[in-house]
């Protein structure tokens, strides 16, 4: 950010300013172009290290009464078992390779984000450089740094590969496809990337793949229009494309329709929120959130700044002043703010933390900010100096198309991404990292802003992935806990564990080993909240395998007795199956009942207890512990 003289500039005649304005800009690009070695240096460690820290926590910690063990249950039992989305179909195939291991399963979600993240980073950078031939790969390797270090907090939360990783992996490869057309015109590697995006999209969630269904052929066409290219063919080959995709798709999981079509209803209103409400939801948070006041202070600032400027034009008065002191502005209003719960953010039990998501809400804000603010700022300023508007088309285009996509996401993962941003940082991240490059001159002037852009991001991401992956998983016990490991199950090797829960699933392995159970036909119904024990295993769950409490403040727990009652009811089992209950408490009356429709009530023959485990509930439980005793009954016989 430059330091302006305004008594000379106010000398000066229009085109003198235009002539004064690029002839300093083109001085500073000559004089600035290398590339600082020391960004790439410490840029390389801060990805190496967060990587390490990564693939660190990927060996500890196991959400065993959380949303991995229903994922690691599905991605294990693959097509023979129904969900509400199709993320497991494909993947389990390839989980076969490493005997379907959650370690296995955590590495492959971290090669395929990685993997399309990259060719999303890589792409837009070479959109944005185009007409640039003076780019090196040291230049293009800090963007990368920077773009994969923005992209890693999405791990702590979800380090298993889901549905919400599904659409994370799905606008990557979009955003690559989109932007490698228009750097080659290469039809063929554009067209693999985005029907590879629709892919993922349609095992993500149904709604998110209709909305990259829409947005697509929108997109092509509008920064066609912007670019002056001719894509209509292109369009229609992705359009019909994406719909033999879709037929093929629906025929290779017509019988997983079928076995899911009785209680779609049910799942769909009770999956998270409405889209109506989710969307109108964001746009409150957005405008209300206590954490996005920084947005109205950095505006305020902006003008207020402006209208005393331009006092000091009119008094004719010389005024020196950085409009970086706009950005110190909103840098020191979140110290401030994060100073008063960073100290007690590992204190919090139970997940996810708020300090957490308030570290990513940040981040977000940082990301998408910055930018507007600067053009608004430069915007402003250079009306008043009389300055030519340096417009920058193509960092528009990459904006848009990043941001949007990003916004869709919510589609994908069901969440709120304006309160629970972790989810969509890695796309968000591209425009931000190519407007550092163009703000610092390809990395080589202003070294203290990308460093202190680098170590701002790389602590922030650092503290989600150690809070959330190492210090206290989900609502697993706390790090200094989880020190032993399961011997008897084959998922979990190398997995550290608190000791209750390592030992409960030796026990039921061996007592399952003890009863003779037959895991072709035999299954198990777990409640509450003990899908872990069940696929640590190699059992198949009866109904649903992730039973939950039923809770008034969340919309997908509200109708939850009515929702097992459907998965009890749709049940598949043959009529010599044994039928085992894992209970952690008792079972409601209409559960019960619920249950007796489908199994013959007789007295149960062993009554076992198979050990105890630790639960720290979510936020909404006020962060209780619990300690629940798993006992296995039955066996039960189909009526």
């Amino acid at each position: 950010y430059h330091i302006f003289n305004l008594n000379s500039l106010q000398a000066l005649s229009n085109k003198e300013k235009i002539d004064y304005n690029q002839k300093r800009m083109l001085t500073d690009k000559i004089k600035d172009k290398k590339t600082s070695p020391l960004i790439l240096l410490i840029s390389t460690i801060l990805v190496t290290c967060i990587t390490c820290l990564i693939i660190y926590s990927f060996f500890s910690n196991y959400g065993i009464t959380d949303d991995e063990a229903f994922y690691h249950y599905f991605l294990i039992h693959g097509f023979s078992e129904t969900t509400f989305t199709f993320f497991h179909t494909f993947i389990h195939f390839l989980g076969k390779i490493f005997d379907h291991n959650l370690i296995g399963y955590r590495l492959l979600n971290f090669l395929l984000i990685v993997i399309s993240i990259n060719l999303a980073a890589y792409n837009s950078f070479l959109f944005y450089t185009k007409k640039d031939n003076s780019i090196s790969s040291k230049d293009l390797l800090i963007f990368l740094n920077i773009v994969n270090v923005a992209s890693y907090a999405f791990y702590a939360f979800i380090p298993t590969f889901s549905y919400t990783s599904s659409t994370i992996i799905s606008i990557n490869l979009w955003v690559a496809g989109i932007f490698y057309y228009f750097n080659n015109k290469g039809e063929f590697w554009s067209t693999v990337l985005i029907i590879s995006s629709i892919y993922f999209a349609l095992i993500s969630r149904v709604h998110f793949a209709a909305a990259v269904y829409l947005v697509t052929p929108i997109t092509l066409l509008l920064v066609s229009h912007k670019l002056g290219y001719s894509s209509k063919k292109f369009i229609y080959k992705i359009l019909i494309l994406s719909f033999c995709l879709t037929i093929i798709f629906l025929l290779i999981h017509s019988q997983y329709i079928r076995d899911i079509l009785p209680i779609i209803g049910l799942l769909s209103s009770g999956s998270h929120e409405s889209l109506s409400h989710l969307y109108l939801e964001q746009i409150k948070q957005f405008i209300t959130h206590k954490d996005f006041q920084i947005v109205y202070i950095c505006i305020f600032s902006i003008f207020i700044f402006h209208f005393i400027k331009y006092i000091f034009i009119k008094l004719n008065k010389n005024l020196y002043f950085s409009g970086s002191i706009i950005f110190t502005v909103i840098f020191l209003s979140i110290f401030s703010d994060l100073s008063g719960f960073y100290g007690h953010l590992f204190k919090i039990n139970g997940t996810p933390s708020d300090g957490s998501h308030r570290i990513a809400r940040y981040l977000l804000i940082l990301i998408t900010l910055t930018p507007i603010a600067h053009n608004i700022y430069t915007y402003i300023d250079n009306k008043i100096t009389g300055c030519a508007n340096m417009k920058d088309d193509r960092l528009l285009i990459l904006y848009c198309v990043c941001i949007i996509g990003s916004f869709f996401t919510g589609l994908g993962t069901g969440s709120n991404i304006v309160l629970w941003t972790s989810f969509s940082l890695g796309a968000i991240s591209i425009p931000f990292a190519i407007f550092l490059y163009s703000q610092t001159n390809a990395f080589g002037s202003r070294k203290m802003l990308t460093l202190l852009t680098l170590f701002v991001i790389s602590l922030s991401v650092s503290g989600i992935i150690y809070r959330e992956q190492i210090y206290q998983y989900r609502r697993n016990t706390l790090s200094s806990e989880q020190m032993f490991y399961s011997i008897e199950s084959p998922h979990l090797k190398h997995i550290r564990i608190d000791k209750d829960s390592a030992e409960s699933i030796d026990k039921l392995i061996l007592t399952l080993r003890e009863l003779s159970f037959d895991y072709n036909k035999d299954k198990i119904f777990a409640y509450t909240d003990v899908a872990g024990l069940v696929s640590s295993t190699k059992a198949k769950s009866f109904g649903e395998v992730w039973n939950q409490e039923a809770f008034g403040n969340f919309r997908e727990l509200k109708n939850i007795e009515t929702k097992i009652c459907a998965y009890l009811r749709s049940a598949k089992a043959s009529k010599d199956s044994k039928i085992y209950l894992l209970l952690s408490r008792p079972l409601t009356n209409k559960e019960n009942k619920c249950l007796n429709e489908r199994v013959l009530t007789k007295e149960p023959q062993i009554n076992t207890f198979i050990g105890k485990i630790e639960i720290i509930p979510m936020i909404y439980n006020d962060f209780t512990k619990e300690h629940k005793e798993i006992r296995l009954i039955g066996p039960y016989q189909l009526k």
